[in-house]
């Protein structure tokens, strides 16, 4: 089946999964620069719950039923709560109710060149983790403006499994973390923060991690690699559409590193941001991005300078927005170890805090909190309130020797 995508008043067919300019030659990287491979946002629909097809009907513990949802309704920005919110209330074989959020999805597929491009029509998502062996039953709410609507109930059977499941502080001392299933966990491994995927994928880092007993890495989701939410200055058309709106590329590429994570039993710190998104002034290795940053006002955002990001009200409003797209696709991963919200930043403890909360209050799986500050840089930095907070699971200094 063909599908037209238009750019520039000139139209590429794609058939299969290779792309053709209007010459019959296969794209160049340089082409790819100018393609706009945003899939469509908005609909104009009656709201309405058409359909829900689960993956499978038993799931094994600790395993993952996805539910694919044809979902209609009347908006502009499906990643907006405040537009439109789907939610699947799942009631566990021990009665307990469990809400998951569902998410708005597109589907890619990687072309000859190696490039993920959009496969489909867009649709949404709810993605849930039993914990219990058991029948559950669930069902469907969707919500914007002006109504909400129901599905039908369904429900699925839940096995037993030796997945040791999501990893927790010990309740016997807060020294060590641990599965739910009591065995203990030791992270060994690297931070394989970002790659270049000209010269490797992850799986080739984590097939060899795998092999030499490593269980630990962090994933940076910067505008480099794989950031959500940024503005478009220096990237490619359609990888990013400013404050609010998500890159549903990277999105699509985290899953993937996901998959690979789970099949060569590595766990993830998901770091969501780094110290170069807030830096003004020029930092050793060009990384000062403020000027870049979707909430500096010059971008459309509500921030005049780099502090308001952890001050004003909408700009934290927005960032929850963001946390909430992330573990409504995300959360209901065990190899997930941790979130930590920047990478080596000395962001207000208030607003760690303030964050955190809003992941234990939203996360049904509870993931460890954890965020990191450097030596020498941070020795301004009162780390001691970070400490002492009863918010952050666990915090970091990262040492650089050399001074």
């Amino acid at each position: 089946m063909k599908r037209l995508i238009g750019f520039l008043g000139v139209l590429i067919v794609i058939q299969g999964l290779t792309a053709v300019a209007p010459s019959g030659r296969a794209l160049s990287e340089n082409d790819w620069e100018e393609i706009d491979i945003t899939p469509k946002m908005s609909n104009q629909e009656k709201l309405a719950i058409h359909s829900v097809k689960p993956n499978k009907k038993t799931i094994r513990r600790y395993g993952i039923l996805e539910l694919a949802i044809d979902l209609t309704g009347t908006y502009d920005n499906p990643f907006d709560p405040e537009e439109i919110e789907l939610v699947g209330f799942f009631m566990s074989p021990q009665g307990n109710e469990i809400a998951v959020q569902g998410f708005f999805y597109q589907d890619y597929a990687l072309n000859a060149q190696g490039v993920p491009l959009p496969e489909g029509d867009p649709y949404w998502k709810i993605r849930f983790t039993p914990t219990e062996a058991g029948r559950y039953t669930y069902f469907l709410a969707a919500s914007n403006n002006e109504e909400m609507v129901k599905s039908k109930k369904y429900s699925f059977k839940c096995k037993s499994s030796r997945n040791p499941g999501f990893i927790r502080k010990s309740e016997k001392t807060t020294r060590y973390l641990e599965f739910d299933s009591g065995d203990p966990y030791f992270a060994i491994g690297q931070s394989v923060g970002w790659i270049s995927d000209k010269e490797r994928d992850y799986n080739y880092y984590f097939q060899k991690m795998g092999k030499s007993g490593c269980n630990f890495s962090r994933l940076w989701m910067v505008p480099w690699h794989l950031a959500l939410e940024w503005t478009n200055k220096g990237h490619r058309k359609g990888d990013f559409k400013g404050l609010g709106w998500y890159n549903m590329q990277h999105a699509w590429k985290i899953d993937q590193i996901l998959e690979s994570a789970k099949e060569n039993n590595i766990y993830l710190m998901l770091t969501l941001g780094n110290y170069g998104d807030f830096l003004v002034e020029k930092g050793p290795w060009n990384e000062h991005l403020w000027k870049n940053n979707p909430y500096n006002k010059n971008n459309g955002g509500f921030c005049e300078k780099p502090s308001e990001f952890f001050t004003n009200e909408q700009a934290r409003a927005y960032y929850k927005k963001r946390l909430q797209y992330i573990i409504a696709r995300w959360g209901y991963s065990p190899h997930i170890m941790s979130v930590e919200f920047i990478n080596e930043y000395k962001a207000p403890v208030p607003w760690v805090n303030e964050m955190s909360r809003f992941i234990k209050e939203t996360d049904p799986y509870r993931h460890l909190v954890s965020m990191s500050v450097c030596y020498p840089w941070s020795l301004k930095y009162d780390e001691k309130k970070l400490w002492a907070s009863d918010d952050v699971d666990f915090s970091q200094i990262h040492f650089y020797g050399y001074q």
